[in-house]
């Protein structure tokens, strides 16, 4: 009584291998709902990331991108960016250090370097004047 071997395409693998990598279902309700073993299934897997690596290289990203999941941005954070925005639009020269006192000032619990954090990513910059480095120095 022998059994026919049966041979699964790369795509049905990569199918299975990535609804494992989203984590909503475990590897054995997965085995089971497609008819195969779980250590298959990790195989699959564990195969598919050893070569995630060479898949990086070639596309020039990091490879710990692929493994990285981001968190949600905070309501807080959405909204202390809101206030950094409107405050730089009425007063372009106030630094990092400013919008910190400015936002304590609502309630917010924003230090200096966390303001100029958020500064940094919505790409806000104060406006003081700059050397000018076309006079020669005396």
């Amino acid at each position: 009584m022998s059994r026919t071997r049966r041979n699964f395409t790369a795509q049905f693998k990569a199918k299975l291998v990535l609804e494992v990598l989203k984590g909503e279902k475990d590897i054995n309700t997965i085995a089971t709902e497609n008819n195969i073993q779980p250590n298959l299934l990790r195989n699959w897997k564990k195969e598919f990331l050893d070569n995630a690596s060479v898949v990086a290289k070639l596309a020039s990203i990091n490879r710990t991108s692929i493994y990285y999941k981001g968190t949600p941005v905070s309501d807080e954070e959405l909204e202390c960016k809101r206030i950094i925005d409107r405050l730089h639009t009425d007063n372009p020269t106030w630094g990092a250090r400013q919008m910190s006192s400015q936002l304590k000032q609502r309630g917010y619990k924003i230090g200096r370097r966390k303001a100029r954090r958020y500064m940094d990513e919505m790409g806000i910059n104060p406006v003081y004047p700059k050397p000018n480095l076309s006079k020669r120095l005396k």
